[in-house]
């Protein structure tokens, strides 16, 4: 059970530690003194999300500490050893703390091992079973119905059968899924891979070809001027009275008569003349070859044409310059054979999730048949308790209706309809119930699912609504029958809950140097007695007085 909370910095409440004791805990206060935000620090603990900005103004953090004893056999005490969490000096004792920053970044601690939020999953569900004042609208939604049903300890281990099977089904399914989803993805990659390499097959292009092409291409283009040019070139250097060649015969002539002169010096240079002009016919006949060469015929310029688009095609395909062309088309036809290679996992991971189905049937068909043996002693007991909650005409039929299809929660959808009036039939909860009969039929329903529960507290957050005289006196001893099986906490503005209390704390605002603390304190004696006095509606008159202690002495009596 929860034996201490310990809260820093949230809102209002600036440090409270509470020692809890077992039995039925009522807390009491004004609206707004700040008995929700126990609450609500009670809930961040456990690892729920907070509601806005925890953090008192000018603070830097906010701290909530929640610490319970475990029993010897618990299943707080299994979860805690399988995830290593257990104290192995204290293993009766659970610490939950939990920081958030003024930044909102949390960290969460369970034993002082910090823990994601969702190690707290397991757990939650068996340490506290919280109600809050909306609770009763919940049961408009059938969802809540279900769960009134699968919580009880009769059904529990088979819905906890039935969704392991499921979620391991799901798993199964969601992966067979996605393997057929990749299977259609790499049929389809693996036709375009064919047609693309069956493309570049055909088109067989070869290093470098595009830039090549291009460069030929663009000589055809030019051809015709190219063709002049190079005749220009041919004339100047070979041709004609004023050409290269003309002028150094002439040139070799005048180096003779110098040689007769100076022999040896015009040997030299009329060896070098000769080259010069071996060089420069032989750059005329290449330059005259060049020009006959080019090709002019526009078939030839459109063929290449057509080559260098094709290619181009090809490498807008692939994404890829005309250099890494040809290693494009290699990691292609690897990735080929890679695809090929490739065995039927979707056709095994479908079969697989098949037969985990057939276990989610069987599984269904138990969990079907364990509601089905429990909704008689359910109904009866929560019969009982509307009864004494002064609803002695009311009747519950909770009923099952079969699913197409097994579902997250078994092969059917529950439903629970009331009749309230003798005579009127029965009917959803959502078209005949009051506020009033909601409350009343929420804490039946609770109490019908106790049993053995293994959940070590219950807090039930102002779900006194519509309810008030002796039917609230009456609330106030099944909370406080409930409390002598597990802990109860019971945060309540009626007198008569709480005048069944084993303890009392009463929540108290003040404002100090122009900032509001919250206080929590257990009352005793004549201090009880005033401030039921006043939940009564009344002073500190004699007769309040005397109301408030006649009305604890028949709740403790």
């Amino acid at each position: 059970m929860l034996v201490q909370l310990s809260v820093k910095n949230v809102a209002t409440l600036a440090h409270v530690e509470l020692d809890i004791p077992p039995g039925l805990v009522v807390l009491t206060g004004e609206t707004g003194a700040g008995k929700s935000l126990l609450i609500e620090s009670l809930r961040f603990a456990l690892g729920n999300r907070a509601k806005g900005n925890l953090v008192r103004h000018g603070a830097e953090y906010a701290e909530v500490v929640a610490v319970f004893h475990l029993p010897s056999i618990h299943p707080v005490r299994s979860i805690l050893k399988e995830d290593e969490l257990e104290d192995p000096d204290e293993p009766d004792r659970l610490v939950l703390r939990r920081v958030v920053k003024s930044g909102g970044r949390s960290v969460l601690q369970v034993n002082a091992v910090t823990v994601p939020l969702r190690a707290l999953d397991r757990l939650r569900p068996i340490l506290i079973d919280l109600t809050s004042q909306h609770d009763h609208v919940r049961l408009m939604d059938r969802e809540h119905h279900r769960e009134t049903l699968d919580t009880h300890p009769d059904v529990r281990p088979s819905y906890a059968e039935y969704r392991l099977t499921y979620l391991a089904w799901q798993e199964l399914h969601e992966r067979a899924l996605n393997l057929k989803r990749k299977a259609r993805a790499r049929a389809e990659r693996l036709d375009y891979l064919n047609f693309l390499l069956e493309e570049c097959e055909g088109l067989a292009p070869k290093e470098n070809e595009e830039d090549e092409l291009e460069q030929l291409w663009r000589r055809l283009s030019h051809a015709e001027e190219l063709q002049r040019i190079s005749g220009d070139i041919n004339l100047v250097l070979d041709n004609g009275d004023r050409s290269v060649q003309s002028s150094l015969s002439e040139a070799a002539t005048r180096l003779s008569e110098l040689a007769r002169l100076d022999e040896k010096t015009g040997e030299k240079l009329f060896e070098r003349l000769e080259s010069i002009q071996a060089e420069v016919q032989d750059l005329a006949q290449t330059i005259r070859d060049y020009g006959l060469d080019i090709d002019t015929d526009s078939s030839t310029r459109s063929e290449i044409e057509e080559r260098i688009e094709a290619l181009k095609k090809l490498r807008k395909r692939f994404g890829c310059t005309s250099s890494e062309l040809l290693k494009c088309i290699d990691k292609a036809k690897e990735e080929q054979e890679d695809l090929d290679g490739v065995g039927d996992q979707a056709g095994e991971a479908e079969e697989k999730a098949e037969k985990a189905f057939e276990k989610v049937q069987k599984k269904g068909l138990k969990l079907r048949a364990t509601r089905k043996n429990t909704v008689g002693p359910i109904t009866k007991a929560i019969e009982e308790s509307l009864a004494q909650l002064k609803m002695p005409d009311a009747r519950l039929d909770i009923r099952s209706e079969s699913l197409e299809k097994a579902g997250a929660h078994g092969l059917d959808e529950i439903a629970i309809h009331a009749q309230t009036n003798p005579g009127e039939g029965f009917h959803p909860l959502e078209e005949i119930a009051s506020g009033g009969e909601l409350s009343r039929l929420l804490l039946a329903l609770k109490t019908a699912v106790r049993g053995s529960d293994p959940v070590l507290s219950t807090v039930f957050d102002e779900v006194d609504t519509g309810i008030g005289g002796e039917v609230a006196m009456t609330v106030g001893r099944l909370l406080h029958g409930l409390a002598k099986d597990n802990q109860v906490l019971c945060i309540s503005h009626l007198p008569q809950i709480a005048a069944a209390a084993d303890v009392h704390l009463h929540v108290r605002k003040r404002i100090e140097e122009g900032r509001t603390y919250t206080e929590v304190e257990e009352i005793k004696g004549q201090e009880r007695v005033r401030v039921l006095s006043e939940l009564l509606g009344g002073s500190d008159s004699k007769g309040a007085k005397a109301h408030a202690e006649d009305l604890l002495r028949l709740a403790q009596g």
